[in-house]
């Protein structure tokens, strides 16, 4: 699903409150098996605010929160992605100390197809393959596999999908 202000806003509580909870050792950040996460919700960023009045900015600021939770999160935080990561759901995996992907996942970032630079996913997406990767994938939109990913550095680990949730847990 993508981000919308809503989702965001539940997503950082979400990850606030697991952080603030001692007793997880890990952090583990799953999407659904066709979905890890399509970024943010590129219709609602063209509206100043929803019906409920969550505003643009604010699910900006919330999504720059979560990416600095994740990444400076007191314990190791693991991305588990099976379907696709776009946009702000690569700045997520990317926060992440550790990023297991299954065969079919797929990553892109689809900024420039609408004229956007991925502003807030470069830096750590720059961390995890090198600037000159970074650059050509802000300015393709090219979508790539897991084993493309793993090979640039973006995915740690590609796993069957059957083997998944054993070697999450492992």
């Amino acid at each position: 699903q993508a981000l919308d202000p809503q989702s965001v806003g539940a997503l950082l509580r979400s990850i606030e409150e697991t952080l603030a909870d001692a007793s997880p050792r890990v952090l583990v950040l799953v999407g659904s098996k066709d979905t890890f996460c399509r970024g943010m919700a590129v219709a609602q960023l063209a509206d100043s605010s929803d019906a409920r009045g969550a505003t643009t900015a604010g699910a900006i600021d919330d999504y720059v929160r979560c990416l600095m939770a994740l990444r400076f999160a007191g314990r190791p935080t693991l991305a588990v992605v099976e379907g696709q990561a776009l946009g702000g759901g690569v700045g997520l995996l990317c926060a992440c100390d550790v990023v297991l992907a299954g065969e079919q996942a797929s990553f892109g970032l689809p900024e420039v197809l609408f004229g956007l630079a991925p502003a807030m996913v470069l830096p750590l997406l720059m961390e995890r393959v090198g600037r000159r990767t970074a650059r050509v994938w802000a300015l393709t939109g090219t979508v790539r596999n897991a084993e493309q990913a793993r090979a640039a550095g973006l995915v740690d680990e590609v796993v069957a999908s059957a083997e998944l949730s054993t070697v999450t847990q492992r």
